[in-house]
């Protein structure tokens, strides 16, 4: 990254193949910045490396990502499994009236309909590779005293992502102008409810999508 940051680039010749083979015999500034870099991931390595392998092949604790962005936490594998469990409780959730198979190929069935009108490089980026069903994961509140888990179902394979990232664009860049139209009254959305009531009132935003 330092390298980058001073203007320097990796531009491949037909013969290098790897970055390795790059020579620096003119370039001493590069050459020490490569030496430096090199120094200091050995140090990692032999400092940090043999515990970090040693946590990551850990098997008696779970790795994982933490609700609102704070980090990662080290949770024992058994509450980890325990929170899991509870969370899938079958008697604190409702029967769906689909199954997720059945529910993909719904939304696969609409997504073509959408877009067949369409030409086959907006279908491309639209339409996703390849769909699955999501996993099911369970965030730990580390902010919160007893320990309490969120349920998260993740969407990355799921046949609406790419539209999603779309949208997402589009609704952070509109999100954006209303906030410059009136910045003095303007607040950060309370929910997803409240964002959909400020959508149906937007004329030019269904425009948009339409």
């Amino acid at each position: 990254c330092r390298i980058l940051n001073y203007g320097h680039k990796f531009i491949p010749t037909p013969t290098t193949k790897q970055r390795m083979d790059i020579t620096l015999p003119d370039n001493p500034f590069m050459k020490r910045s490569l030496d430096d870099l090199e120094r200091r991931y050995n140090l990692l390595l032999d400092f940090g490396g043999g515990a970090l392998y040693k946590l990551v092949n850990n098997k008696n604790i779970v790795i994982t990502l933490t609700d609102k962005n704070l980090g990662l936490a080290v949770i024992p594998y058994n509450e980890y499994i325990k929170a899991i469990k509870m969370l899938l409780n079958p008697n604190d959730y409702e029967i769906v009236e689909f199954t997720e198979e059945e529910c993909i190929e719904i939304m696969q069935t609409h997504i073509l309909h959408l877009t067949m009108t369409m030409d086959n490089k907006h279908n491309n980026y639209f339409l996703p590779e390849e769909t699955q069903l999501p996993f099911f994961h369970a965030l730990p509140k580390v902010h919160k005293n007893p320990l309490k888990w969120r349920p998260i179902v993740g969407m990355h394979s799921s046949p609406t992502k790419r539209i999603s990232v779309f949208l997402a664009q589009i609704l952070k860049n509109w999100m954006e102008e209303l906030e410059k139209l009136d910045p003095e009254n303007w607040t950060p959305l309370r929910d997803n409810f409240q964002l959909i009531f400020q959508l149906k009132n937007q004329k030019r935003f269904n425009n948009i999508i339409t």
